[in-house]
């Protein structure tokens, strides 16, 4: 019964930790330099509260580390680089055209945790950057010393059933 009950309370801990982590914002931080008529280093880190499934314009207030932005810049997943159907589609960063940089990520870019090169040789898209696009969770130190406390409190707890039961607890 003891062994169920520890199981019971490692159990729910592991959920309370996943839903936690799951709710956590995601950081995309982009450096690249775009190959349109005035070629620019540029860069930003935007904190989102989810990855970015569908079209999302992010005002420059919003990001941080903000270089050469302009107003601000535009996700675009899933679009066609190409006329042609045989091609594959892309994730788009756009700061505000071609002439003010584009830079294009595989599939998944948006949606998955890592690290992303931009794709540089599209036939039809001859002036998009080269940059580096890394999506990663970002942990809250506030999320963890919330959590922390409950778990020490649920050990403690376990631990005096335990030590209270080796002197005579009848179960």
């Amino acid at each position: 019964m003891e062994l169920v009950r520890t199981w019971f309370i490692l159990i729910s801990a592991m959920a309370a930790v996943t839903t936690v982590v799951h709710a956590l914002p995601l950081t995309y931080t982009f450096t690249g330099s775009h190959l349109g008529p005035s070629p620019a280093q540029q860069a930003f880190t935007y904190v989102a509260p989810d990855f970015i499934t569908s079209t999302t314009f992010v005002p420059s207030a919003a990001l941080t580390g903000c270089t050469n932005c302009g107003s601000g810049l535009t996700f675009y997943p899933n679009v066609p680089v190409s006329v042609f159907p045989d091609v594959p589609h892309a994730e788009a960063l756009d700061f505000g055209g071609a002439s003010v940089g584009q830079y294009f990520f595989p599939l998944g870019a948006f949606t998955q945790p890592g690290t992303y090169t931009a794709l540089t040789n599209l036939v039809e898209q001859p002036l998009a950057g080269i940059g580096t696009l890394v999506v990663a969770t970002a942990p809250e130190p506030s999320t963890w010393i919330s959590i922390l406390p409950v778990l020490v409190i649920g050990l403690l707890w376990q631990w005096r059933l335990r030590s209270s039961c080796r002197h005579g607890c009848v179960r």
